[in-house]
């Protein structure tokens, strides 16, 4: 499983990533840090992250960055925070540094001389990060997208130790002038990329939403933009983290001859691939969940790599009578979670727009779906559409792998001789929803349930 650390100065940074997490836990460094370290779906692919708070300052960012590399091995390692805008840049976007440079070096003559220190980013996320900067895909991971909608840019900026609260200060004037490609200002980015360059095998990158203008800083914060540019800039930090395993990367190096899989990365190129030894020979292949394997190589000696498309999350499909619509509904809402996690995305034929033609759009994605949700009652077997043509077709992608059925029972019936009687069945003991004492409790089960079987088709396609 690959790896992920992120570092925040503030406590709104963490929660805004750790809101994108699930199956969160303590880790505690031996040290005393105290990290959380959950998970992260996205393009078939579980990121194994680590989450540390470190607080304001460039010391205290490559101190802990340097800590959280060694303890972790990461693949990557990011930076996500607020900072304010110095030009080109509106409260509530987002900016990927390409560079960060450090505003407090230089020499304290008459007037102030600036000796140009900076670090770069990584080039490989630089380049992810312009992809994701064209395309709108990473609002999807905001829970409403403001008008106008916010804007990446992928541009320098600068770090050091103090507030900046006044375009008339000294050190305003001070980037305005010596700094002039600086887009915005933070206290971390420096000290974090310092500490990433003395570790050459981390690839990391520092993102920033933007929660003032420097003037009228105080008036940003009451109005919440600390909130909001750090729920952007870890939407845009986990769009980009999604999209880096479809990346070919090489193997480190080869031991010695194993059975099973497991995941390598290199310094060199971006991305992750599954290694599957056998006997004397790897293989290297992209893992599907639809007839997933890794190819062998041809003749030649070349790798046939496999190029079928790949989705960023768990398309879920709701088989239901519509007797049954208001349980459906419950059931969508308390699946909110994985769905704002970037996990899955749910259909069902009440999304069906005006002019389509509702039985070929439900073909469609029946026949697309990762998972299909069966909501047994009596009305649902009762329905010949429901029984003969989804079930049928559901029960046949389930037999040959290409998704998971996983039946729900809301109401008593009687399952005695149903197709779908031998799979396990959700909430648990097969009691059906209405009998709960709190429904909710027993659609919590059912979203528990679901969050693990993704987990387990994932580690094992």
């Amino acid at each position: 499983m690959p790896c992920a650390v992120i570092l925040t100065a503030l406590s709104a940074e963490y929660l805004a990533v750790r809101a994108r997490l699930s199956n969160l836990r303590e880790d505690i460094h031996p040290q005393q840090t105290i990290y959380e370290r959950g998970e992260f779906f996205a393009n078939e692919q579980m990121w194994d992250v680590g989450i540390v708070e470190i607080g304001a300052g460039n010391p205290s960012a490559a101190l802990e960055a340097e800590r959280a590399i060694a303890y972790f091995n990461p693949d990557i390692i990011l930076f996500i925070g607020v900072a304010g805008g110095i030009k080109d840049v509106q409260l509530g976007d987002v900016v990927a540094a390409t560079e960060v440079y450090g505003y407090e070096f230089g020499r304290a003559e008459a007037k102030f001389k600036a000796r140009s220190r900076s670090r770069d980013a990584d080039y490989g996320l630089e380049q992810r990060a312009k992809a994701e900067a064209r395309k709108p895909d990473w609002l999807k991971r905001l829970a409403s997208v403001p008008s106008p909608a916010p804007r990446v840019f992928v541009a320098p900026i600068a770090a050091g130790e103090k507030v900046i609260a006044d375009t008339r200060s000294q050190i305003y004037q001070l980037l305005r002038s010596q700094y002039e490609a600086a887009i915005a200002v933070e206290m971390e980015g420096l000290g974090f990329l310092e500490a990433v360059r003395a570790n050459k095998q981390v690839e990391a990158i520092v993102i920033r939403g933007i929660s003032d203008l420097i003037d009228h800083k105080q008036e940003s914060d009451k109005a919440g933009y600390q909130d909001i540019a750090a729920h952007h800039a870890s939407a845009f930090a986990f769009e980009m983290l999604a999209k880096l395993q479809s990346k070919p990367r090489v193997p480190k190096s080869s031991s010695a001859a194993t059975s099973g899989m497991r995941q390598d990365n290199a310094g060199g190129a971006q991305g992750w691939q599954t290694v599957v030894q056998q006997g004397g020979t790897a293989y290297i292949g992209n893992i599907h969940f639809h007839n997933a394997s890794a190819e062998k190589p041809s003749q030649s000696g070349t790798t046939k790599m496999n190029t079928a498309p790949k989705t960023s999350e768990v398309e879920i499909f709701f088989s239901y009578a519509h007797e049954d619509e208001v349980l459906r509904d419950k059931l969508a809402t308390h699946l909110t979670t994985l769905q704002r996690q970037g996990i899955i995305r749910q259909w069902h034929d009440r999304q069906i727009g005006a002019g389509k033609e509702w039985e070929g759009e439900i073909d469609r994605h029946l026949n697309t779906a990762h998972v299909i949700l069966l909501l047994v009652s009596a009305d649902f077997i009762a329905s010949d559409y429901c029984f003969d043509k989804e079930v049928k077709r559901a029960m046949e992608r389930h037999a040959v792998g290409e998704a998971r059925v996983i039946p729900i029972v809301l109401r008593p019936v009687d399952l005695d001789g149903m197709p779908f009687n031998k799979l396990q069945t959700l909430p648990k003991d097969r009691k059906p929803v209405t009998t709960w004492a709190n429904q909710d409790e027993a659609f919590l089960d059912i979203a528990k349930g679901i969050r693990t079987a993704i987990k387990e088709m994932t580690q094992n396609p």
